[in-house]
């Protein structure tokens, strides 16, 4: 299964990125500011939810 997390770098983003990776899922992750956690595997993806056309590329690409 593939999920999708928003703010995976905050404080509830975090927690359910590393709870779909415990149990196997593939993640895509976005952040914005803040460099993504090494140890956290994922597909990380730079992302500024207030661009609407990016959000647009990244979402049905």
């Amino acid at each position: 299964m593939k999920v999708f997390v928003t703010g995976a770098t905050g404080l509830l983003g975090h927690k359910v990125v590393m709870e779909a990776t415990n149990k196997g899922y593939e993640i895509y992750a976005t952040c914005f500011r803040t460099n993504p956690s090494t140890y956290i595997s994922a597909n990380w993806i730079k992302l500024d939810l207030a661009n609407k056309v990016r959000v647009m590329d990244v979402l049905f690409k």
